[in-house]
């Protein structure tokens, strides 16, 4: 999706870690323990965690996002994400 579109937690259900990655590029924090991958994306406000799972043979898909605040301030799991989406750099190296 077009980088100023808002892109929902629901769009990205099942998505494939390539397609996380292009997204929000690469994560601050990253867990690998087959089957299982995890990725993490810190920013000021808050923390956004990808949970992706491999299914037999293929790449790891996105099975849950998750996000929480730091700090004092609330933030909702679709505003997280979307300031996360919004600090990816313009071009990837």
């Amino acid at each position: 999706p077009p980088r100023d579109r808002a892109v929902d937690a629901d769009d990205l259900a099942g998505a494939s870690d390539a397609v996380v990655l292009r997204l929000f590029g690469q994560p601050d924090f990253a867990r690998e323990e087959p089957p299982a991958r995890w990725l993490q994306y810190r920013i000021e406000s808050c923390v956004l965690d990808v949970f992706l799972y491999r299914r037999e043979g293929d790449a790891y898909h996105v099975t849950h996002i998750g996000a929480r605040p730091q700090g004092e301030d609330s933030v909702e799991r679709a505003e997280c994400l979307d300031m996360v989406l919004r600090r990816r750099p313009e071009a990837d190296p």
